[in-house]
């Protein structure tokens, strides 16, 4: 059932809207991919997790990489690029020296 006023492609601002051009290309909205990978869940001790989300803090990771790269250097394989540390911002907090 077509729900639209018109039967064309919706338009906004006399540009296609973003819903149209995703349509158009067969494009996913989101991150770029990472590649074939197959979800897996995986229960690790408390101790395990908490350091694991404290290594993943530490180099601005999600916990699925540290684990990735954990199974990478047990089965002597180069971990994938994304599972490298990645850098913080170089933005700084600014001193404060009065409130406004």
């Amino acid at each position: 059932m077509n729900r639209r006023a018109s039967p064309g492609p919706a338009r906004q601002s006399g540009r296609t809207c973003a819903m149209e051009s995703l349509r158009s290309t067969g494009r996913k909205p989101g991150r770029k991919s990472k590649g074939d990978r197959k979800p897996t869940m995986v229960y690790l001790p408390r101790e395990f997790a908490e350091q694991a989300a404290a290594i993943a803090r530490r180099d601005n990771l999600p916990v699925t990489a540290i684990v990735t790269r954990a199974v990478a250097l047990y089965l002597g394989e180069p971990a994938p690029i994304e599972c490298e540390p990645q850098p913080l911002d170089d933005q700084t907090e600014l001193p404060l020296t009065r409130a406004s």
